[in-house]
């Protein structure tokens, strides 16, 4: 009975050790420090932030696509018109790592561009389609730059209430549009090409062409052209020949001879991060452009048309790389030309009483 009673009594001892044993090690492994110690680290994936024109990047393939290639988060600003790309760029500029913006504008903002990538981005050059290549080239942009999207002015227009001949000027469109909706783009740079062909800066210039049209300046005019009384708007190309696709082949673009110029835009990269350097070479690319191309109905600095598309799409681009070779390029403007030109766009439509979107 006593050797019994010990080993119980040594029994009833160990349990009650192995017991404080097991409690302790649960807590251990129950502890913040522990799970915190043994919990697998996750790294959040390098930001890459771009200031860009309105509706580049917002097919739904885009940022899907920019992610995964480069392993990063896309994120982007966009702006509508030149002034207020200039007000952003201004304001927050630091903010951003790659920046696409018209090339009229380069030498506005070289100063804040130089330095700021030793990446060779405009290597990409060598493959554009040759009267873009050769021009490229001949205004010595910085190595951090290339070209993203060339295009050219025209007139979108609605057949049941206008009829428009490439050779006509601006006063008989107008005139041809009677009371029907007009529609300028709110961009100075178009203006001075359309308007002030004679350097005069007129600031009664479009009031006095506008005659009975209802005039309106805006840079996205989708509800307006659906409109029974629109009539006409003068337009980018890209925009315009998507309002052609979408209407089915109701509305038509013209290029008018008298105002027919060339421009780009152009991407410049900012720091040369691997994820920035990674985004930018991949937005310039020839087979991104040429994908992205069939989404927003621009033209590829690589000249590649599509084998299949909107038909007014396909015969615009056949003819725009046919007469790119004599084709005149929009100068590039300074600062102090730029001010001068917008000023006298924004007295202008002050003057004409134009209508806004709201």
């Amino acid at each position: 009975m006593a050797r019994d009673y010990e080993k119980k009594k040594y029994f009833h001892k160990n349990y009650r050790a192995i017991l404080l044993t097991c409690l302790l090690v649960m807590l251990f492994y129950l502890s913040p420090s522990f799970a915190a110690a043994n919990t697998p680290i996750t790294t959040s994936p390098p930001s890459v932030n771009v200031l860009t024109w309105w509706g580049y990047l917002d097919p739904p393939w885009v940022k899907p696509l920019i992610e995964q290639t480069c392993h990063v988060k896309l994120s982007y600003d966009e702006y509508y018109m030149t002034d207020e790309f200039l007000r952003r760029w201004d304001d927050y500029k630091n903010n951003y790592d790659i920046v696409i913006f018209y090339d009229v504008m380069y030498n506005s903002i070289k100063n804040d561009l130089e330095g700021k990538s030793k990446h060779n981005l405009s290597a990409q050059a060598k493959d554009y389609y040759p009267a873009i290549r050769d021009h490229f080239y001949q205004q010595h942009f910085l190595n951090n730059t290339a070209y993203l999207f060339p295009g050219i002015p025209g007139i979108l227009w609605n057949p049941k209430n206008i009829q428009i001949n490439p050779t006509d000027n601006l006063y008989q469109i107008f005139h041809k549009a009677g009371d029907h909706i007009a529609i300028l783009l709110d961009d100075a740079i178009s203006a001075n090409a359309l308007f002030n062909t004679y350097h005069d800066f007129d600031p009664f210039a479009l009031n006095k062409i506008r005659q009975n049209t209802r005039l309106y300046i805006a840079n996205a005019y989708d509800n307006l052209v659906n409109n029974e009384n629109f009539a006409f708007a003068f337009s980018d190309s890209g925009v315009a020949l998507q309002e052609v696709a979408l209407s089915h082949g109701n509305l038509v673009f013209t290029t008018l001879p008298a105002f027919l110029f060339n421009s780009s835009d152009l991407i410049a990269q900012l720091n040369d991060e691997p994820s920035t350097t990674c985004v930018a070479d991949l937005l310039s690319s020839r087979s991104f452009l040429n994908r992205l191309q069939k989404d927003t109905y621009f033209f590829s600095p690589y000249g590649d048309i599509p084998q299949t598309g909107d038909k007014a799409y396909l015969d615009a681009y056949r003819q725009y790389l046919a007469e790119l070779p004599k084709m005149t390029w929009m100068p590039l403007f300074t600062n102090q030309e730029y001010e001068a030109i917008n000023n006298w766009w924004q007295l202008m439509k002050i003057n004409a009483g134009e209508q806004t979107l709201g």
